[in-house]
């Protein structure tokens, strides 16, 4: 496993690293989806972080993500612009996804503070009815929904 784990981040290090703004998201935009089992519009949100947790030990092999994250780790003020910067682009849709290219309740690759903050700030629109975060399993615990 150690030698699949190597050559994995040797190919990984072959690639050169684009710089990025902090302080802007990956991506956002708006698409359709299912709300409380009804058509509705979501606003998915990619923010910028280090990158999943995974990929820095070797990654998953077909994934590409690593390419779009940061360099280093975001701090909770960057995450804090990029959603500002997302949400300027909000419409007033049902749904709000989160995603990072990795985990969202991974708290190395975003601070606790900035999860808690990220989410008082979603739940505060008023159309919101749903907040869906992208995350590994074994960073999902009950004390943390």
């Amino acid at each position: 496993m150690k030698e699949l784990q190597d050559f994995v981040k040797s190919l990984k290090s072959r690639e050169s690293r684009r710089k990025f703004d902090p302080h802007l998201p990956a991506r956002a935009w708006s698409e359709d989806d299912l709300v409380l089992g009804r058509k509705s519009r979501a606003f998915v949100i990619v923010l910028r972080t280090g990158g999943c947790r995974w990929s820095k030990v070797s990654g998953c092999t077909m994934c590409g993500y690593f390419n779009e994250s940061l360099s280093r780790d975001a701090t909770k003020e960057e995450l804090l612009s990029q959603l500002k910067n997302a949400l300027s682009k909000y419409n007033g849709e049902e749904c709000i996804k989160i995603f990072t290219s990795g985990s969202f309740l991974d708290s190395i690759e975003v601070p606790e503070e900035a999860q808690i903050e990220i989410i008082e700030r979603l739940a505060k629109k008023e159309t919101v009815k749903k907040i869906s975060v992208e995350s590994r399993p074994e960073f999902v615990k009950s004390d943390r929904i």
